[in-house]
């Protein structure tokens, strides 16, 4: 093996895996914030959210933990530095069991992230199978795809920008982000649906935190695709980072749109204020109660049991 054409793996995947540590220790705080959100409301409701994020967050973090692994062979292990530029030509051999293993979590950590959003579309749009469809299938051609990608890395001496690896990986990363997309703006276009029928516009916030957060798991996909394509290796070095979106999507929306809920409430009973008091050492608020405000409420609620939106993307409200 020629060493000069070896690129400084072990420098790229130090950095790599630092960034990893970083996206790992928000998921930490991400999960904590979620078990709480979920476990405040509705059990009935949140069930599935609850052991879909738990499973999420189980990958992550045998994801990072395989990356230690990894860390330590390739810069402890004695037999790895006795090599001339051993560290970089560890990150070489993609059949390492280390390396296979941590493609495979890498693969199903994306599949449980779309079958998660696929089932917010479900949800949304009022448990409408026939939406699903595509996206269902779209999924099953995108999981085959990366699973197949993932076993010919297992081989030894396999190439990483061999014909076969790249038009099965290429392929798999180009449906996961068709299935991303075109998920997430079908979530987004019934959000803003049904906000139109509203006084007011309660669920432009649900409608802009899905679309950010999808747009960020989408967008490094989009990176790492665009560099494998052009043959560049940051692309197979990237998916240690983009490993942790997988998990920080779903979570954030969750999070979010409680924080945005918790916010409104607040809001909400400031403007409802009509005079404050003080009288012996206490201070009495008056709130009144109209029959408009009992009309937009009634209103509110239509529309909640038509989408099923807040509730199925971690609103904690109780009916």
């Amino acid at each position: 093996m020629d060493l000069s054409l070896v690129p400084p793996l072990g420098r790229m995947f130090l950095v790599a895996i630092w960034l990893e540590t970083l996206l790992y220790g928000a998921n930490c705080v991400l999960f904590a914030a979620c078990m709480w959100v979920l476990e405040s409301g509705r059990q009935e409701v949140h069930r599935l959210l609850f052991i879909s994020t738990s499973l999420l967050f189980a990958m992550s973090s045998a994801h990072i933990a395989l990356s230690l692994v990894q860390l330590l062979q390739a810069f402890g292990d004695p037999a790895v530095l006795a090599t001339p530029r051993g560290s970089d030509v560890y990150w070489i051999n993609e059949a390492n069991p280390i390396y296979s293993a941590k493609n495979m979590v890498y693969c199903f950590s994306v599949f449980a992230q779309d079958i998660l959003l696929i089932w917010r579309l479900y949800m949304v749009w009022g448990q409408s199978w026939k939406v699903c469809i595509l996206p269902v299938v779209f999924e099953i051609v995108h999981i085959v795809a990366i699973l197949t990608a993932a076993t010919l890395l297992t081989r030894p001496g396999v190439d990483v920008f061999g014909r076969a690896v790249q038009a099965w990986g290429l392929s798999g990363w180009a449906l996961d982000v068709l299935v991303n997309t075109g998920v997430t703006c079908a979530i987004a276009y019934k959000l803003w649906l049904v906000n139109k029928n509203l006084p007011d516009p309660v669920y432009l916030t649900a409608m802009f935190t899905v679309l950010e957060s999808g747009a960020i798991f989408a967008g490094a996909t989009i990176i790492l695709f665009c560099l494998d394509a052009a043959g560049s290796v940051a692309g197979n070095v990237g998916i240690s980072p983009i490993a942790q979106l997988a998990t920080t999507t779903p979570l954030l929306i969750v999070v979010r749109l409680n924080l945005a809920k918790t916010v409104s409430k607040h809001s909400s009973a400031e403007d409802s204020l009509l005079t404050t008091r003080a009288s012996s050492g206490r201070i009495e608020f008056d709130v009144p109660h109209s029959e408009s405000t009992t009309q937009v409420t009634h209103d509110h609620s239509l529309e909640l049991d038509t989408a099923q939106s807040v509730v199925s993307l971690g609103d904690t409200h109780r009916q």
